[in-house]
């Protein structure tokens, strides 16, 4: 199924303005956070080259990029989020 260039746009344009819709909250989970940037969130992050997971505290830098390199630029993706307030308690 082939589309024209305008309906692509039109898709691009509502696919962004669905993301800016989202909360803070739920962004964290699209986001590809580069090496050595400050962790928004603690939990466990996943390679996106290399599927690697590692875990991250708040506040820490993540790996910094000599300590886990690829030929495409490295970047961690969020996959489970840290219940450090215990906003989960059973």
């Amino acid at each position: 199924m082939a589309f024209s260039i305008s309906t692509n746009r039109i898709f691009i344009k509502s696919l962004i303005t669905c993301y800016n819709s989202l909360t803070d909250e739920k962004k964290i989970w699209l986001t590809k956070y580069s090496p050595g940037t400050t962790v928004q969130v603690s939990g466990i992050y996943k390679c996106t080259e290399c599927n690697k997971e590692v875990t991250c505290n708040k506040d820490d830098p993540f790996p910094p990029p000599k300590d886990h390199e690829h030929i495409k630029e490295t970047k961690w993706k969020l996959i489970v989020e840290a219940d450090t307030k215990g906003k989960g308690s059973y």
